[in-house]
């Protein structure tokens, strides 16, 4: 698939394709619970055991902020700089 950054995505400079993973899974708990667990920056490795550095960058409201998360190379996708 193409960049999906829309507007800020920059076609001139970037023609590739990238790959597209789609995952679907059901999980028996409450909605608020799933989303506590996910926030939760301590529980990141056990979802997540690819995950090699991260950390909460901000914020935004009493329910929602910004993560940033560092994964090795995978397959054939190539980590962007």
């Amino acid at each position: 698939m193409k960049d999906s950054r829309g507007k800020y995505a920059n076609p001139d400079a970037d023609d590739q394709e990238y790959p597209c993973l789609k995952i679907f899974a059901t999980i028996d708990a409450p909605m608020e619970d799933v989303c506590e667990y996910l926030s939760q920056e301590s529980h990141m490795g056990e979802y997540n055991d690819l995950v090699v550095a991260h950390r909460d960058l901000e914020d935004i409201t009493p329910h929602s902020k910004i993560c940033w998360s560092l994964c090795p190379q995978i397959l054939f996708i190539k980590v962007s700089s």
